[in-house]
């Protein structure tokens, strides 16, 4: 790119761009590149770069770089000045010129306002988490409406004023665009414009305590920068239409206009290493860096990954537990951990708070703020409330602790997502070649449900479906029984049999096998000599056991005479992710469990 003048091939984008040119809707093109300074840029930033850069100076227009410094928590100078050198670097100077989201803060605040006067956008007092309730999961059933969803423009207008004011909390109220309850794009039913956060901003300092979202603000900045075309990679593909919608609602204008291009693709060899799985897990967490809370601070496990994560940048470390002891431990290990946060608990300025909002929670259980003090004061519990209040993104625990130490208060606290019941929990299980032809596979549930019923079996299939697909499986869903397609009678041959047609219902779109046996699931020989026609027999990659029993001792068979390396157990079915370890974990299941939870978030 560098000291070029370089002419982009013809493409889909530039047959629009010409398009519009030809028609006179614009007379110079102008790109953008806005990342959020909250990491280093990867290979995905260098392809989106590329693209509006090269199409901006092929037709002798603008690109800007914009840093969309929008959430204070997350951000700083030192990712700000990475990634203006790697784009001087690379030859892609910003001849438009170099702006921050911030910058535009006041104007965000404007357009707010005259949302809220022209009735499309409301106060609301709803929770993160009832505002997910209320909305469901289904994109063919209406939302419920919030109770605040009628306000009048003179109520919201002052609530709006006042939360700028800093009179109510962090999570009690939210500014939400009021547009479609009914919408099949889940984004359009009325989302979240406005949040309040008290964070030191980086260039702003403390002069807000209420922050645009990105979805927002983002459509905002392009307009005011008189950018035409905002391209982005095909993840935004369904944010277009809100998109189009603060444009014109705000601006009445057809432009800019949001454009997505594929995701990058790297070629790699057919077999899938452990050592790729995770590479491909530690490129997903850089992409978007998480607050990734761990609970047991004090033990040597965590501060061996803390080290490795910190070194690697893969995500933003805090540790709880008393800041003298961490940091002798770590001098004695020879660990570099300079770089985490360290929160005592009991010490925390927010510990009144957190100890506040937990009896407000469980006031129905008769929990008192004495008690809710003592709750706080254990490490499990503190850091799942940090993920309930946004002031982590992710929580790893259970080196020292049980299964139930992590579940309970994530539980109690977090809940499950709407759609949820239970929460399951299943293992990537990574090997070359591991069944001659998957070399990715998913197991559930191994951990969590002892004896699952049903229907919860048809929950654990789509959870575990849903998780599947994040880490690279194509599934391929096999519900496991000691009988392949009625061979053997009993109970259980019933439950799996019966499962596995409801999930077949549930979710037609999904190849989805059983009863099989293990064989009959793996083996195409097997699948063939017992008559199975389906499209998973002989070829399943995910696996739907009975009951815990079969599930963990599968797991460790497979991870101690098949040689996969097994990641998790992954929770499923939680509001956000909190992830629990054995307790024999080493340092390294440590570590990814951490970038699994952060890749999750």
């Amino acid at each position: 790119m560098k000291g070029e003048r370089h002419m982009a091939d013809k493409n889909f984008l530039t047959d629009i761009i010409d398009a519009d040119l030809a028609e006179g809707k614009i007379r110079e093109i102008h790109t953008r590149f806005p990342p959020e300074p909250n990491g280093y840029l990867h290979i995905g930033s260098a392809k989106a770069i590329y693209i509006n850069w090269s199409i901006a100076n092929q037709y002798g227009g603008k690109f800007n770089l914009r840093l969309d410094d929008t959430n204070p928590a997350r951000e700083g100078e030192e990712y700000v000045n990475s990634i203006i050198e790697d784009l001087h670097w690379l030859g892609a100077d910003p001849n438009g010129g170099i702006f921050y989201g911030s910058d535009y803060f006041d104007k965000c605040y404007e357009y707010a306002e005259k949302l809220i006067q022209e009735g499309k956008a409301y106060v609301d007092d709803l929770t993160r988490d009832e505002m997910r309730e209320y909305r469901g999961a289904d994109a063919g059933k209406p939302s419920r409406p919030s109770p605040y969803r009628d306000r009048t423009p003179e109520e919201n207008l002052d609530l709006f004023r006042r939360m700028r004011a800093g009179e109510f909390k962090e999570g009690e109220k939210t500014l939400r665009a009021k547009i479609d309850l009914a919408s099949p794009n889940m984004n359009m039913r009325d989302p979240a414009i406005y949040r309040i956060k008290y964070a030191e901003h980086h260039r702003q300092g403390s002069k807000w305590c209420i922050y645009p979202m990105y979805d927002f603000a983002h459509p905002i900045q392009d307009a005011i920068e008189g950018i035409t075309h905002s391209m982005c990679s095909l993840e935004f593909e369904n944010h277009r239409p809100l998109y189009n919608w603060v444009i014109e609602n705000i601006f009445g204008t057809e432009f800019p206009k949001q454009r997505e291009f594929a995701r990058l693709n790297m070629t790699k060899p057919g077999r899938m290493t452990p050592m790729m799985f995770e590479l491909n897990l530690i490129e997903r967490a850089k992409a978007n860096k998480m607050r990734i809370v761990l609970a047991e601070g004090e033990e040597p496990r965590i501060l061996q990954a803390t080290d490795i994560l910190l070194r690697r940048e893969v995500a933003d470390i805090i540790l709880l537990g008393n800041a003298d002891k961490i940091n002798k431990l770590a001098r004695e290990l020879h660990l570099d951990i300079s770089k985490a946060t360290i929160i005592d608990p009991v010490t925390s300025p927010k510990f009144e708070d957190y100890a506040a909002t937990y009896a407000e929670l469980r006031k129905a259980k008769g929990v008192t703020i004495e008690r809710a003090r003592d709750v706080m004061s254990d490490a499990t519990y503190y850091a799942t409330m940090m993920v309930k209040k946004d002031d982590a993104d992710g929580m790893v625990s259970g080196a020292i602790h049980s299964t139930a130490d992590t579940l309970r208060p994530a539980l109690q606290i977090i809940k499950t997502k709407p759609g949820s019941k239970i929460v399951s929990s299943c293992f990537i299980m990574v090997r070359p070649s591991a069944t001659g032809e998957n070399e990715v596979l998913a197991m559930a549930d191994c951990a969590i449900n002892i004896k699952p019923t049903e229907d919860e079996l048809v929950e654990i299939c789509r959870e575990t479906v849903e998780c599947a697909k994040i880490f690279g499986v194509d599934p391929k869903v096999a519900f496991l029984s000691y009988s392949t397609l009625g061979s053997g009678k009993g109970e259980d041959v019933d439950k799996m049999r019966n499962a596995c047609e409801k999930a077949k219902a549930e979710m037609p779109n999904t190849p989805i096998g059983g009863e099989f046996q293990f064989d009959a699931a793996v083996s195409p020989v097997v699948a063939k000599t017992k008559h199975i026609s389906d499209s998973v027999g002989g070829h399943a990659n995910t696996f739907i056991f009975p009951d815990i029993n079969a599930g963990n001792i599968g797991y460790k068979i497979a991870q101690r005479l098949g040689n996969f390396d097994a990641y998790g157990p992954i929770l499923l079915g939680l509001n956000a992710p909190i992830n629990d370890l054995s307790r024999g974990c080493n340092a390294q299941e440590v570590y990814s469990m951490a970038i699994i939870t952060a890749a999750l978030a």
